[in-house]
This record gives C-alpha cells, structure tokens and sequence, in this order.
C-alpha cells in the first residue's frame, strides 16, 4: 500500500476511534453532571479554541517547514532551534493567559454566565483548570503538528488514540471515586494533558533522531523571516476560524442560559462529528500537496486534489442526507432522552447541513496553504465572518435556541457557492467545471433521495429500531448513488475509447 494511502487509513482510523469514542460518551456525561455542568464542557471547547490563538499561526507554519525538512530542503540544526524558540515563546504567553484568568475568573463567571442551580465558586475553579489544561495542549499542539509535516500519521494516530481513551474513558471512574462535579471532571483533563505533553516530548525526540541522520546534509537554514511572515498570515487565518467556527457558541452562551447553551452544545458537538470525516483526510492531503508544489509537480497536486475531493464527496454526502433527514432520530439513538429530542433535535438538523456545506467548501484550503497564498484565505475568512456573526446575533435574538442553526446553513451555503469558484479561479484556473462536476455526481442521488425521506413519517419506540432504520437508510443512499456514478463514469469512459 502507498505511504499516503497508509497515512490516510491511520489518520481515519484514529481519528474515527477519538470521535466516535467522544460522542458515545457524551451521554454519559450528561447524567453523571448534569445538563448545565455538561455546559461547562461544551464551553471549554470554546476557551480552548480562542487560547490556542496565542499559538499564532506558529505551529502551521511550523509544520510546513517540517515538510520542507523531510524533503531535504532545510537543514535539522536550523529547523531544531526553531523548534525550540517557538515553544520557548509560546510557553511564556501561555503562562502569562493562566495568570490573567486566575485573577479574572470571578469577574468573568458573573459578567457571561446566566447560571440556574450552579455555583459560582465551583464555575470559577472550573475556569481556572480550563486555563492549565489549554496552557499545556498548547505546547503539545506544537510538537503535533511537527509529526504532522514530518508525515509520521501513524505514529501520531497511536498517540492520539491512546490519549482519547484517558481522557473520555479514565474520566468515569475518577468522577466515580471521587465525586460527579465538574471540579473533578477538569482536574483529572489536567493530569491527562500533563502526559500528553510528555508523551509528546519523548515522540518528536525518537521521531527527529531519525530524521537527523537521514537530513543532515541539507545546505539551506530554515528562512526565519519567511517562516514568520507565513506564521502571521496564519494567525490572521486562524482568529478568522476562530470567529466563523466558534462565534454561534460564544453567542448562544452570552444571549441565553447556561442550560440552553447545554442542549446547544450537545446538538453542536453531534454535528461536528461530520469533521471526523474531512480532517484525518485534510491534515494528509496538505503536507502531501505542499510536497507535490515544492517539487513543482502541479498537474500531479491538481489531479490528486480533485480525485480527492470527488471520492469525499461520494462518501458524505449519503450520511448527511440521513442525518438531515431524521435528526430528531439520530438524537433519540444518540442519547435516548426525549427532553434531549425535543430541544436539541432540530438543531441538530440545520448545523449538520451547514456543517457539510463547511466540508466540502473547505478543500480549497489545502490547495492555499500548499501554495503559500495565506492572504487569499484571510480575505475569505473576512468575507465570511462579517456574514455570519451579525447574521448569527439576530437569528439567535428572533428565533432563540434553532436560529444559530439557521444562521449556520444559510450563511455556510451561501460561502460555498460564492467563494469556492474564484478560489479555483486565483490558484488554478481552469479546474473549477472539472471540480463542480465532481461533487454534483456525488449529490444528485442523495438530494433526490433526501426530498423523497422528507415526506415520509418514521415514528420508532425504541434505540435499537431507530438505529436500524437509520443504517438502513445509510445503505441505501449509498447504493443508489454509487449505482448512478458508476453509470455515469461507465459512459464516460465508454465515449473516451469510441
């Protein structure tokens, strides 16, 4: 099997056990803390996303020039005290934002959070553990992403599956023993994210004395000033992401109650797992098509992004249609709590559709950073943020709890049709029409089929009946539309010999 093949199944597989694993657990979460602590969770993923903006863009960057490392382009001893620089730099910043938020923390509890039955104090050290923990990812987020650029997706896969089952699974027992709160929740996250860091530390170390012996040789020294001019234009990329990925929740935990923000966190946490799909594939396909522009193979980046994209597409765009669908069903299988159904379901159903217009509207991403041409992805993220956030503030404010929801679809589908064709047409013109056919193969069939679900009444009483129906109708979709794109590419292929 091809290394990128190889990478691609790691990457899938692992990612696949840390979501999967992740989801089914949720649940579990929820009755042991209840909806309005489980809240706190889905907030740290919030606090975690605008910490890691400290990182400004050093690890991407970071990681780009490890792929230069690995072909030979820039000498170790350089990349090394780069290396050490930056988690120098970054591990001051993170230190002095665990500060501010010890002093802060009170404050803040009682300027953001509508709290029902918690107390403010337990909130308060609930922050400040939330502070640590993202202080230390961070640090280990920049070593991740080295193996990342290295091409080491296998050895990163194992590590990141062995870390997802301390810190979803080792956490039950320790609420167990020693109490179901969320001060106990986040402590023990503390002492995992202390050996993530570790563990971390000794990989890159075993990883890049391999490394050193194979590159050692390299005449050129990493360009410290390119490194951090790409660095800045991804800091501006990533504020960017923060802002369109994150301001629904930022918005949804100030305007409503901490309760409401629970069932908002569980419909959104369900439909980012629709990620689980795109980013094992994307954190492969980037470092290879940086690789393919570096060694100025274009045609061969062009070709595999495209092939890339349409095998993607073929196999999303059946699950959304069912997760579109039956929403409130897929939520009854999910967590089988009818007070769950009835608020988080049918938001549920709009961020999933949102959430694929994201994935597939996504991919020209990969073809930006492997060309360098961060300003173009900036300008977008501009374009798309001052849609989104005021269009998320008044949906929120007219509709309550299902207006993000709304907000989300309409804003990412609009983005798609926009902004994907003169991204294609900056970076490589031409292959837009070759794209565009692509995908709209893939979702013919899934959108006939999904007008066709949509009239029909699927009423199930129990878990098992309802995932059933569900995997049923997967299949289905899948069948038809691998049935129909094989006619299709048959003809095609047919026309081409005559």
């Amino acid at each position: 099997m091809p290394a990128f093949s190889k990478n691609v199944v790691a990457n899938y597989l692992a990612n696949f056990y840390s979501s999967a694993l992740g989801i089914l657990i949720v649940p579990l979460y929820v009755d042991s803390l209840g909806i309005e602590s489980f809240a706190l969770v889905g907030f740290f993923a919030l606090f975690q996303a605008w910490f890691n903006l400290i990182d400004a863009g050093l690890s991407g960057a970071l990681a780009r020039q490890a792929s230069c490392l690995l072909a030979g382009v820039v000498s170790f001893t350089s990349f090394k005290r780069l290396l050490f620089f930056i988690n120098l730099a970054l591990a001051a910043l993170g230190l002095l934002v665990v500060v501010l938020a010890v002093s802060g923390a009170d404050y803040f509890v009682d300027w953001w959070f509508n709290l029902e039955t918690l107390d403010p104090v337990s909130v308060s050290s609930a922050l400040i553990l939330m502070a640590l923990i993202a202080a230390l990812r961070l640090i280990s987020s920049i070593y991740r992403s080295v193996l990342s650029g290295l091409q080491e997706f296998i050895v990163l896969a194992g590590v990141n599956s062995f870390l997802s089952s301390c810190k979803f699974i080792g956490v039950l027992p320790a609420m167990y023993f020693f109490g179901e709160n969320i001060t106990v929740f986040f402590t023990f996250q503390l002492l995992i994210a202390l050996i993530e860091l570790v563990l971390f530390m000794v990989t890159i170390y075993l990883v890049t004395k391999n490394i050193r012996l194979r590159k050692e040789d390299a005449k050129e020294d990493v360009d410290v000033a390119r490194v951090f001019s790409f660095a800045l234009g991804l800091l501006g990329s990533n504020v960017l992401w923060v802002i369109v990925s994150q301001s629904d929740k930022a918005i949804v935990s100030k305007m409503l109650s901490l309760e409401q923000f629970g069932y908002y966190t569980l419909a959104a946490m369900l439909a980012s797992g629709l990620m689980l799909l795109m980013s094992p594939l994307t954190s492969v396909l980037t470092p290879r098509l940086t690789q393919l522009v570096a060694l100025e193979k274009e045609r061969d980046a062009i070709d595999l992004y495209c092939d890339v994209v349409e095998r993607f597409t073929a196999l999303v765009f059946p699950i959304v249609t069912v997760l579109f669908c039956f929403a409130p069903l897929v939520m009854f299988v999910w967590t089988g709590d009818e007070q769950i159904v009835s608020q988080s379901g049918y938001i549920f159903r709009w961020l999933v559709l949102g959430t694929a217009f994201m994935l597939v509207g996504g991919f020209p991403y990969c073809l930006i950073l492997a060309k360098g041409r961060i300003k173009l992805h900036v300008l977008g993220s501009v374009f798309f943020a001052l849609m989104l956030v005021p269009t998320i503030y008044y949906f929120t404010n007219w509709f309550g709890l299902i207006g993000p929801g709304y907000a989300w679809a309409g804003v990412q589908g609009v983005f798609l049709i926009l902004w994907v064709p003169y991204v294609h047409k900056v970076i490589a013109p031409k292959i837009h029409i070759r794209w565009m056919v692509g995908v709209l193969k893939s979702a013919f069939i899934p959108v006939l089929c999904g007008v066709f679900f949509l009239w029909l009444d699927v009423t199930v009483s129990s878990r098992w009946g309802a995932f059933l129906t569900l995997a049923f109708a997967v299949l289905f979709v899948q069948f038809m539309s691998f049935g129909f794109r094989w006619s299709v590419n048959g003809y095609k292929f047919e026309r081409v010999q005559k």
